[in-house]
């Protein structure tokens, strides 16, 4: 249910798509964190849960996926060719995820569990489409092998960014050390947000840089 046929450039043939079925299974994905979300925010409208929209909602996967991505695109700004594509990255997340309620967390956990779901079918990596078992998201992959180089290279890097943002005390140390991969205006804009706050510095930064409009939802789920 929701298949179409899409073209494929390189390809030149038709291949069998499921959009509708992939937003559905991302929302299982989340669904703890979705139905909690959205009964907070019918509170704060004084509304009934039904009336809340989706895009009034984003979950910590959502917010995660945001970060990830732009993420990506600072540090493939010179490389779009093998920059990593975002269905791989979302994929990976939401099968990463566990329903964190805190987004830092939630992005630690995934950035260490992204990797697990990648398969090897010999000799041929595949990040399989959850709602459609015959189409390898990471096709090109076989054909380019340097993306799936640089598609590693880029999540062992943000681990890395991660890490290094996570043992600094001093705020100032901290945004600097994030500017290089996520942007001065997105760090820039979390830190004012962020401070004074209740919680560590970079956990204060990491979770209010989504909301500094970090990237242009273009998917269902703000995928």
């Amino acid at each position: 249910s929701g298949a179409i046929l899409i073209t494929d450039k390189e390809l030149s043939s038709w291949q069998l798509s499921n959009p509708v079925g992939y937003a559905d299974w991302f929302k299982t994905r989340m669904l703890v964190q979705y139905n909690a979300k959205r009964m907070l925010v019918a509170e704060s409208l004084r509304a009934s849960v039904q009336e809340v929209p989706d895009y009034k909602v984003k979950t910590p996967l959502q917010r995660s996926i945001q970060i990830l991505k732009r993420h990506r695109d600072i540090m493939f700004a010179a490389d779009r060719d093998d920059s990593p594509i975002s269905i791989i990255i979302s994929t990976l997340a939401a099968l990463a995820y566990n329903n964190e309620a805190d987004l830092l967390y939630a992005l630690q956990n995934i950035v260490n569990g992204m990797s697990r779901y990648i398969e090897n079918r010999d000799g041929v990596a595949w990040v399989t489409n959850p709602v459609n078992p015959l189409e390898n998201f990471a096709d090109k992959w076989q054909k380019h092998p340097q993306r799936e180089a640089k598609f590693r290279q880029w999540l062992r890097q943000i681990q890395t960014d991660m890490d290094t943002a996570l043992r600094k005390s001093d705020v100032g140390d901290m945004a600097e050390s994030l500017k290089p991969r996520f942007g001065d205006r997105i760090i820039n804009g979390a830190v004012s947000k962020a401070f004074p706050a209740s919680y560590g510095t970079a956990s204060a930064v990491l979770s209010a840089a989504p909301y500094i409009n970090i990237s242009k939802p273009s998917r269902p789920w703000g995928m």
